[in-house]
């Protein structure tokens, strides 16, 4: 993982070394380390599929580039709470601590933002198969998390961003890549003998443009 993170950082000019399994730039004072797969940061890989987004590297006039990944929460209460805890994930497995805005837009509701600025750990996402930019026809489940736990980790991230429980206990996921919803439902047949139906359309006018996403739906998981 160290070497993959290595090329990457290399490649976008970003000059570093590495100290007792810590990744440290030259024009900053963090020290990354980059932490094994686990429940929690496959939770986080789930989420970051629904909400989260890497942007695309901007170049620096001083060299070098700037990287950012982002994830987005609605301003309500249930927002700040996953907000507050996906911020702990990363001070607690990175040594990060990420930055909270809180973003206004005439005539829609407020939201929240997570915003993530250490080059190593853009890196390091982008190893794990989260795709730059624009997200749609290019996401995919990271093998990372092809094991039962991890997946059931990474499925209940993916609930909580782009997903929810009605009232009937059925669980519903929404997104607007039908591929990527066909590989979850596959997943979770495999690892989880849970069975979502095959994704249903849902088109919705925005001004002048019809938006469609599509959802699968469930009876829920098992304990």
């Amino acid at each position: 993982m160290n070497d993959k993170i290595t090329t990457l950082l290399n490649r976008w000019n970003i000059e570093h070394r590495i100290e007792n399994g810590e990744f440290i730039l030259r024009r900053s004072k963090l020290r990354i380390c980059i932490p094994h797969i686990n429940e929690d940061i496959a939770y986080l890989l789930g989420f970051f599929c629904g909400d989260g987004s890497i942007a695309k590297p901007q170049p620096r006039k001083r060299g070098g580039a700037r990287l950012k990944l982002s994830i987005c929460f609605s301003g309500s209460e249930k927002g700040r709470v996953q907000a507050r805890y996906i911020c702990t994930i990363f001070k607690k497995f990175f040594d990060y601590e990420p930055i909270v805005f809180n973003k206004k837009r005439k005539g829609r509701k407020d939201w929240l933002e997570v915003e993530v600025n250490s080059a190593v750990i853009y890196a390091y996402f982008c190893t794990l198969g989260l795709p730059i930019g624009e997200k749609y026809g290019k996401l995919k489940v990271p093998s990372v998390v092809f094991t039962e736990i991890l997946f059931k980790k990474f499925l209940q991230g993916l609930i909580d961003s782009d997903g929810h429980v009605r009232k009937d206990r059925r669980i519903v996921l929404v997104q607007k890549d039908i591929n990527f919803l066909n590989q979850v439902r596959k997943l979770c047949s495999k690892f989880l003998n849970v069975r979502f139906s095959v994704p249903r359309p849902n088109s919705k006018k925005i001004g002048d443009r019809i938006y469609t996403w599509y959802y699968i739906l469930t009876s829920g998981l098992k304990n």
